[in-house]
């Protein structure tokens, strides 16, 4: 398969450089395609690639000004996905490689025929209007976040303008129902400010921010944020030349950290996408810029599923989850495609698990086309089920209804699948690190003297070859998947928007808490005074654990770097259910990086919860204990936290841990 996907490669590149001699410019004969470098392909079906070009453009008399080449063809079996490439002004007798690119999907079932190609090259009247496009560094944010605007002009023929010599005007405008403060607008930056609250149990030492304090019920900013969407506007001055883009920021309690989960898609998207370029190019500079992009973010020990999982995405302002119930009594209907849309969610979770499942079954040192099918068909298969969830709406009560759902998707599933792309994507460069330097980019356009232009020839003496096409494949689709789960995110925060927003205009408020969490008893040796590395089975005794053991998580921190956590711990359990969560959040990330950084902590969740029947109440049980947080012979007193992610409830207990036991 290899073999054929290289000479059919070599034919492709052998037959447009043919081509680009043949065949000269229709609209201005002193100009013409006389040559073109291969900047990527990518697989765009069974038998279909993306084949992705700059050209080399020879221009005669006279200069051109603005000139862009478009190529057009003949056949169905070569279709032209991006046929304009934008040259801008040519002088007269220049050659120029373009900056701009073309694009061509061949089906590789058929053979490539150089003459269903043509090329036309013009240079753009000077008359007509600008173009502007409009980037924002971040596609939603939370309250208090801020983004980046950045506008992109072009000129008539599509070349691009200096932005140095243009003056620009921001504006915002609400689309719809907001909430909160309105945004701010300070040169090419829209932030959008918190509303500010009163507190209560304030402890300004520990939590200067108010992070994990409770709102007071009588302020009147109490259960409400800044919120909604909003339509960014930028302007040039002295012209009528406009771009808008929407933006949306998330009202809920815990937005940060949905926030966090969007942004770690987001790197990883990126730094595969570079990846999956230098693979295809033989670039071992590209490679090792893109190794070092993901240690960064390895290094983040908020991007992980541990982390962010604890969150609780429909978290309101203040108060606790609004439930389906209490907005029915309040007016609140169903709407038309709740019912369809509680369906594809069911669908999207099950692909996302079949895709992490193929993800994390790829063998990263025997890449082959079977695995490599094999992940693009669970990487199409999630995208369509995306498309269909894309498609629908749900009303702010089915928003309710689907809660669970919802959260699971955003505060498990996605970042189990990042997890497992960022896992997988080291192995791969591990992998193509140390097999060694490919054959010198470009070696396949031309014959070596005396040689053969086969694969075996142009890469004789290299590594093995077949690594770099099967890697460049495998980046791409983790570049996909990662681009599907922060469409995934975006699309679930569209909904929340919404839904939180309403909700707050509707003045709906949840006031009762299902109750805290305490400790009663911690049995993971056969004294309840000491904890022993894997004692089978542990067991916390308490109350206010619920039943569902994928909400609990477990923290325990070992005897060095627990201080902070210390000091977390000894504020009052929250009333807010959102500065619970983000307590719980803050107490799992140090926890992370303690095991990370020094195997003095672990975050574990319980293999079921029941009734204890000795002790009375709730039992959390773990088959096979607990792993060791203290690395030292002496015994030392550590730490043991129960956090219930449902209700933002937290406990600790002081329990002294053993390094070995027996």
């Amino acid at each position: 398969m290899i073999a054929r996907c290289r000479s059919f490669l070599a034919a492709l590149l052998s037959a447009l450089a043919l081509l680009a001699m043949l065949v000269p410019s229709l609209a201005q004969a002193a100009a013409e395609v006389t040559g073109q470098q291969l900047v990527s392909s990518v697989r765009a079906g069974r038998t279909s690639f993306d084949y992705t070009y700059r050209i080399t453009l020879r221009n005669g008399t006279p200069a051109l000004s603005a000139a862009q080449a478009t190529v057009q063809s003949t056949s169905p079996a070569t279709q032209v996905m991006k046929a304009t490439v934008v040259l801008g002004d040519v002088a007269e007798g220049a050659t120029l490689t373009s900056t701009d690119t073309f694009i061509i999907r061949q089906d590789r079932s058929v053979a490539f025929n150089p003459a269903v190609l043509i090329w036309t090259v013009a240079g753009a009247s000077s008359a007509g209007s600008s173009t502007m496009e409009l980037g924002l560094s971040e596609p939603f944010v939370a309250p208090d976040g801020s983004i980046a605007v950045s506008p992109t002009v072009r000129d008539a023929g599509g070349a691009l303008i200096d932005n140095d010599d243009l003056q620009f005007s921001v504006s915002v405008a609400p689309v719809g129902a907001v909430s909160g403060n309105v945004p701010v607008v300070s040169g090419m930056s829209v932030s959008f400010p918190k509303l500010v609250k009163r507190l209560l149990n304030q402890n300004f030492s520990i939590d200067p921010a108010g992070e994990f304090a409770d709102g007071d019920p009588t302020d009147p900013n109490y259960g409400k944020e800044t919120g909604g969407r909003y339509r960014i506007t930028v302007s040039i001055a002295g012209s009528s030349v406009t771009a808008s883009k929407e933006v949306m920021v998330l009202p809920s309690g815990t937005a940060g950290i949905t926030v966090k989960s969007s942004q770690y898609a987001g790197q990883m998207e990126s730094l595969l996408a570079a990846a999956a370029l230098a693979s295809q190019n033989g670039d071992t500079a590209g490679l090792a810029e893109a190794r070092a992009a993901l240690q960064a973010v390895n290094a983040n020990r908020d991007y992980s599923a541990t982390v962010l999982g604890a969150t609780q995405a429909m978290a309101p302002p203040n108060g606790y989850l609004v439930t389906p119930a209490l907005l029915t009594a309040r007016g609140f209907v169903a709407g038309p495609q709740d019912a369809q849309f509680a369906s594809a969610l069911t669908n999207v979770v099950t692909r996302i698990r079949s895709a992490r499942t193929q993800v994390e079954a790829t063998n990263a040192a025997a890449l082959s086309q079977e695995s490599i099918d094999a992940l693009q068909s669970a990487a199409d298969a999630y995208k369509q089920a995306l498309a269909a969830l894309q498609a629908l709406r749900l009303s702010a009560l089915g928003a309710a209804q689907q809660e669970a759902a919802i959260n699971l998707q955003v505060g498990t599933e996605l970042p189990l699948l990042l997890d497992a792309i960022k896992r997988k994507s080291g192995e791969v460069m591990a992998t193509v690190t140390t097999a060694g330097v490919r054959a010198p980019a470009g070696r396949h356009l031309t014959r070596a003297a005396g040689r053969a232009n086969t694969p075996r020839g142009m890469y004789a003496g290299a590594q093995p070859v077949q690594l770099y096409p099967f890697a460049a494949f495998a980046f791409s689709i983790f570049t996909d998947l990662s681009g599907t789960a922060r469409a995934n995110i975006i699309e679930l925060t569209v909904t929340l928007v919404n839904s939180l927003v309403n909700i707050m205009a509707a003045d709906v408020i949840n006031q009762n808490s299902p109750g805290g969490v305490s400790i009663d008893v911690c049995l993971a040796s056969s004294s309840v005074a000491f904890v022993c590395p894997n004692y089978r089975p542990s067991i916390v005794t308490g109350s206010g654990f619920g039943r569902n053991a994928g909400a609990v998580k477990v923290a325990l921190v070992g005897c060095i770097g627990g201080d902070l956590i210390r000091n977390l711990v000894t504020l009052r359990q929250p009333s807010d259910i959102a500065a619970g969560i983000r307590l719980i959040n803050k107490v799992v990330s140090i926890t992370n990086s303690l095991q990370q950084e020094g195997g003095v902590g672990a975050v574990v969740t319980p293999d079921f919860i029941d009734e204890d029947e000795l002790f009375g109440g709730d039992r959390l049980y773990f088959a096979n204990g607990w792993p060791r947080v203290n690395q030292g012979r002496l015994p030392c007193v550590g730490i043991v936290i129960v956090m219930n992610q449902t209700s933002g409830g937290i406990s600790a207990l002081n329990l002294n841990f053993l390094g070995q036991c027996g």
